[in-house]
């Protein structure tokens, strides 16, 4: 078990306890694992209508695996899993408003809970070929209120559910033929959502009522190869078939709208062997991302927006040098990506999902994992990329060369931690980020940022203890004017770790 006493923020106070377990159940056949957790934070939002902190949050989870291996070349594992979320209250308030202050009238929350359930059977059929099937079963249910004036006025109140459930198959056989490796799978899976949304206000222009549900399945097929060409060559392929269908029903529709989508993506490359522990690649390789329903459409035109795809394009090396204590990766890319899902106005206050536009990424990333002495390691990254809309415009006005939504021009990471023989631990990271913009205008963004996390303690046979903070200078990292609002980042975290073993 643990527990955790962050604070720095005033009062604020977080607290968590979990556990873990497991052991034999029958000989060597049947054994069992167990995992739980349960934590509290404390808001950091002011409410000065309700004189409360909003944004407090309790997380659930628990968590079971049973292993079983009724022969030497079969083995089961079931996995049952539950996670539940309730959250007081939004960490956001209006665009340009007081920081980390807000007056709602509304006490917003939102409920999340979450349950997964698989079966995870491998088989070896031969020492060159295993056979392996996965079956899940995936359910979650989303509830919540929302007040979008963040003001003690009912102007815009926001209620939604939302319910997604999933069931999928997949099997794979891998298998070493001589100087094939291959990799072939099959995946089938039923998807439904259900969504409910309203508005509320005392203005009736702004109330509205939609109610959504999504029925679909898909199929896969797919292969992975490598041929041994030579002591240093091999070849790389692969190639990936999807089939989707979906039907959409919705109250804004008068009926109901019925979509299927396909695809045929190819990979192929090169692997070229420097040394038994420098290997250099090339890929090529097609993405694709499915299409889609736009839930809120009055014209028929823009019921649905098409699957968009990307050609990808890397080249780079992977090393283990000095003995096995340096491991040192490396690879730059480029991205051709075409019919690209884009929020598009078509008026100015009208806006849809649909493929507008296209758009170019490059950039090139490294990472290291460094063993500099005895119980000191070190490791880093960094990332570039550069990713711009081609040309795009709608009715709001133009967005060419603009930068994509989401993408940081850069990524950083580096850390260092040190084990004695003695027990003494103590370690610490920095984590950076380039500028990010939200929105296709590129209006909407945060800065760029660095969060710095440490920790020390002492580790025993029967019990570590540990000293540590997140964010310990309190770097705030919010974005601003994102959909009119500006959202605020969690405060920095100071704690005591206590972990036991029996």
């Amino acid at each position: 078990g643990g527990l955790l006493l962050p604070g720095d923020d005033n009062d604020r106070l977080a607290g968590a306890i979990y556990g873990v377990a497991s052991g034999p159940l029958a000989d060597d056949k049947l054994s069992f694992s167990l995992a739980g957790k349960a934590a509290h934070k404390d808001g950091f939002v002011e409410n000065l209508t309700t004189g409360e902190k909003e944004y407090a949050h309790d997380t659930f989870y628990g968590g079971g695996k049973l292993y079983w291996t009724p022969t030497d070349d079969l083995n089961i594992t079931a996995i049952l899993s539950a996670k539940s979320l309730r959250q007081d209250g939004n960490n956001a308030n209006r665009a340009g408003g007081p920081d980390r202050v807000v007056a709602s009238d509304l006490a917003s929350w939102q409920d999340v809970d979450a349950n997964m359930q698989a079966i995870n059977a491998q088989y070896a059929i031969s020492d060159t070929m295993k056979l392996t099937s996965i079956t899940t079963r995936s359910d979650m249910e989303l509830k919540g209120e929302i007040d979008f004036d963040f003001s003690n006025m009912k102007f815009v109140h926001g209620r939604l559910s939302a319910d997604t459930e999933n069931l999928s198959q997949e099997l794979r056989l891998n298998a070493s033929l001589g100087k094939w490796d291959c990799l072939f799978g099959v995946y089938l899976d039923h998807q439904e959502v259900s969504y409910v949304a309203q508005m509320d206000s005392m203005n009736p222009m702004y109330k509205s009522a939609l109610t959504t549900k999504l029925t679909g399945k898909s199929y896969a097929g797919y292969i992975d190869a490598g041929y041994q060409l030579t002591s240093q060559i091999k070849l790389l392929g692969g190639l990936r078939y999807a089939w989707q269908e979906y039907e959409f029903e919705s109250t804004i529709l008068s009926g109901t709208e019925e979509e299927s989508w396909t695809n045929l993506s190819p990979k192929i490359g090169l692997q070229y062997a420097f040394t038994k522990n420098i290997t250099g690649y090339a890929t090529i390789a097609e993405g694709y991302r499915s299409g889609g329903f736009n839930d809120r459409a009055f014209n028929p035109d823009y019921y649905t927006y098409d699957p968009e795809t990307l050609w990808s394009y890397e080249v780079g090396m992977k090393s283990v040098l000095l003995d096995n204590r340096l491991v040192l990766n490396g690879s730059v890319f480029y991205m051709d990506i075409s019919d690209m899902q884009v929020e598009e106005n078509i008026t100015l206050t009208e806006y849809y999902l649909t493929n507008a536009t296209s758009a170019t990424s490059f950039g090139a990333e490294v990472d290291f994992t460094a063993i500099v002495a005895d119980g000191l390691t070190l490791y880093g990254g960094f990332g570039f990329v550069h990713a711009r809309f081609d040309s795009f415009q709608d009715a709001l006005g133009n967005y060419d060369d603009n930068k994509l939504p989401y993408a940081p021009a850069y990524t950083y990471n580096f850390g260092a931690q040190y084990r004695s023989a003695a027990g003494f631990y103590i370690g610490g990271d920095v984590t950076g980020y380039g500028k990010t913009w939200f929105d296709k205008s590129n209006s909407a963004s945060r800065n760029g940022y660095a969060l710095v996390n440490a920790k020390i303690g002492y580790e025993t046979e029967n019990f570590d203890i540990y000293l540590y903070g997140q964010n310990i200078f309190d770097q705030k990292y919010d974005v601003k004017n994102w959909m009119g609002m500006d959202v605020y980042s969690e405060p920095g975290e100071i704690g005591l770790q206590l972990t036991m073993r029996f």
